[in-house]
Formats: structure tokens, C-alpha cells, sequence
């Protein structure tokens, strides 16, 4: 189960992407002015969906789902997160088998 819950997340972001993708795509044909003011809409909007959501507050659900996986898509992105992971990989396929054991159990 906690492997098809990987799986399951990770199809979303890469779904996220593609998303990501079409929107950039479509407003690429739009003038450098309309990018522009897309571009802070898209900020405004993003500082509002990172604010803290109440439970209770009436956003909708699929809002809530949305801002998971952007978060998601935006680790992911994030070159620091992806050379402290790559770093973490090497260091576990570097470690002796012995170590890996106790890494893996401990």
C-alpha cells in the first residue's frame, strides 16, 4: 500500500508538471504585457493559497489538493532538494552492506 501511495503521489506531481506546462505553453502566445499581469495574478494567488487554511474555512477541496501537490511540484523543483537527495543516494549505495543493514533497520 505505502508503494502504490508513492506511486499514486508521484504520478500527481508528475501530473502537476504537465499541467505547469500547459499553462506556460497557452500563455506564451498571450503579448508581454498580458504575461506580464498573468504572472502577478498567478503570484497574488499563490501567496494566497500558501497562507494557513483553516479546516473550517470553506475552501474547496480540490483547492486544498491543488496547493498539496504545487508544494510538491516546487521540492521537487528545488535545486538545493534534489542535490541533498542525490547526496543522500550516493551515501546509502556507497555504505558497506553491513551498514546498509543497520540503515535500513535503525
Amino acid at each position: 500500500i505505502a508503494s502504490d501511495n508513492t506511486q499514486l503521489k508521484q504520478e500527481n506531481v508528475e501530473l502537476y508538471a504537465k499541467i505547469k506546462y500547459l499553462e506556460n505553453y497557452n500563455s506564451v502566445k498571450k503579448s508581454h504585457k498580458e504575461l506580464q499581469q498573468q504572472q502577478q495574478q498567478q503570484q497574488q494567488q499563490q501567496k494566497q493559497r500558501r497562507s494557513a487554511v483553516p479546516s473550517g474555512s470553506g475552501v474547496k477541496h480540490s483547492d486544498i489538493t491543488l496547493m498539496k501537490y504545487e508544494n510538491l511540484y516546487e521540492e521537487q523543483m528545488n535545486p538545493f532538494a534534489q542535490f541533498k537527495r542525490r547526496e543522500t543516494e550516493n551515501r546509502i549505495n556507497s555504505l558497506e552492506w553491513t551498514e546498509w543493514i543497520a540503515y535500513i533497520v535503525g
